[in-house]
């Protein structure tokens, strides 16, 4: 009886001790990485988080994977002991993105209570020049003979004027009103037409391209796509049309 009481008592503080003897993974400020506001000459923004291990026994990271390729993320060491923590060297590229910018990063470890976790990268990225709804004009679906109208809006969000330099398109029989020396007041913004007509069934695939006085916009380029009613089935498909957007 003694014997069976000791084993009882034995096997319990063994089970006690199994179930509060774990590693804890603890990212540093968080689940979340906020550079703030940044701008694209910014790009690529880095950081060196540390992850550490708050629990009692050896944390294994098994995996860590950006959920983009405009994310990189080496780890200086797999295992971390208690007490101690690990390096994680993040590199975000920002490509062309504008305004609120959210990545993902996930890692797998030993930790059976926070794994796998979902690690968010977070930025708001201030641009000179916005485009509304989108840096696309799209004729949507033409019809041959008959004028096609798209627009797009540009806003200056700076507190200075730019200006318009050089303007190019193509195709050449589209007519667009972005003239060189246009200026965008500060906080405004200006509309800019495209006009196309289509003679063929070919589908269009454009472009507008213009200079700025503004150092972060020296260039920009705006797209232009449109297909013609029952023309060329082989054609890429069109961008949104405008009036299909919420």
């Amino acid at each position: 009886m003694i014997r069976l009481i000791t084993f009882c008592l034995l096997s319990s503080i063994f089970l006690f001790g199994s179930l509060f003897s774990q590693p804890k993974l603890e990212m540093e400020g968080g689940k979340v990485y906020d550079w703030g506001d940044v701008k694209l000459s910014d790009s690529p923004l880095k950081a060196k988080i540390k992850i550490y291990n708050k629990g009692n026994e050896t944390l294994k990271i098994f995996k860590v994977k950006p959920a983009c390729g405009c994310t990189t993320a080496p780890l200086d060491k797999e295992e971390i002991e208690p007490g101690d923590f690990a390096i994680l060297d993040v590199t975000l590229h920002l490509g062309n993105h504008s305004g609120l910018f959210i990545r993902y990063i996930n890692i797998t470890s030993s930790d059976p209570e926070n794994s796998p976790l979902n690690y968010q990268l977070k930025c708001n990225i201030l641009v000179p020049i916005k485009y509304f709804p989108s840096q696309y004009i799209s004729f949507g679906m033409m019809e041959l003979n008959k004028e096609a109208i798209a627009k797009v809006v540009l806003t200056n969000s700076t507190d200075t004027t730019i200006t318009i330099k050089d303007v190019t398109f193509s195709p050449d029989s589209m007519i667009i009103s972005l003239k060189k020396n246009t200026p965008i007041p500060p906080k405004g913004s200006i509309d800019i037409e495209a006009k196309y007509t289509p003679k063929t069934p070919e589908p269009v695939i454009g472009w507008i391209r213009f200079q700025t006085d503004h150092p972060e916009v020296t260039s920009a380029e705006i797209t232009i796509r449109g297909i013609v009613k029952d023309g060329n089935s082989n054609a890429p498909p069109p961008l949104p049309h405008q009036s299909d957007k919420k």
